[in-house]
């Protein structure tokens, strides 16, 4: 996932459907890399890690290719 850095959040209609979706799938993925440069950012993906059973990573927008590398091992 790749928050661009004008992005300010979900509003609460499609946050309930990304959770919702996450937590339908939430066996189905092996790897999620989170990418944004907001705050917010790691504790979010961090808390949301724990609904989920594959592995869950952040980072920086200047580290995009690094987390492309990591979903791809």
């Amino acid at each position: 996932m790749y928050l661009a850095d004008n992005f300010t959040g979900w509003e609460f209609g499609a946050a309930w459907d990304d959770a919702v979706f996450g937590l339908k799938h939430r066996h189905d993925f092996e790897k999620i890399a989170v990418v944004g440069d907001q705050k917010w950012v790691k504790w979010a993906t961090k808390v949301g890690a724990y609904f989920l059973e594959g592995q869950v990573a952040t980072y920086s927008s200047t580290q995009f290719l690094d987390a492309v590398t990591w979903i791809k091992q």
